[in-house]
């Protein structure tokens, strides 16, 4: 079994959040706006920066944001973002949220997913 890790752990590059950035931009921006600081439609899209993105996700795997993105959103076609787009969603959405870039990507897999926990600062 991999050994667990925080998302502290330099789980992601820089060029995944870059091109994370741009499918959020044409995809989530809309919603979330640019900024991350939601409520850009009807339905109040909640902020995806900030504390209460981090205490949403607060001691859970990863795998949950993965899996609630890649089902839940687009809220108007759901469940049709391919999983590599949604997992380099989810790289862009740590840079935004502080959590520092490392040398290997974050793979559009569940299971490795399973036990990188989201955590308070290292």
């Amino acid at each position: 079994l991999a050994q667990p890790q925080t998302i502290w752990d330099g789980i992601y590059t820089g060029e995944q959040a870059n091109r994370g950035r741009n499918f959020y931009v044409e995809i989530c921006g809309f919603c979330h706006r640019d900024d991350l600081l939601g409520g850009g439609s009807e339905a109040g899209a909640p902020a995806l920066q900030g504390s209460l993105f981090m205490t949403r996700w607060q001691a859970l795997p990863v795998v949950e944001l993965f899996t609630t993105i890649g089902t839940t959103m687009p809220k108007h076609n759901p469940d049709s973002l391919r999983a590599q787009v949604v997992i380099d969603i989810v790289s862009f959405l740590l840079r935004e949220n502080g959590v520092p870039a490392g040398n290997r990507e974050l793979p559009p897999a569940l299971e490795p997913l399973e036990v990188i926990l989201f955590t308070d600062e290292p």
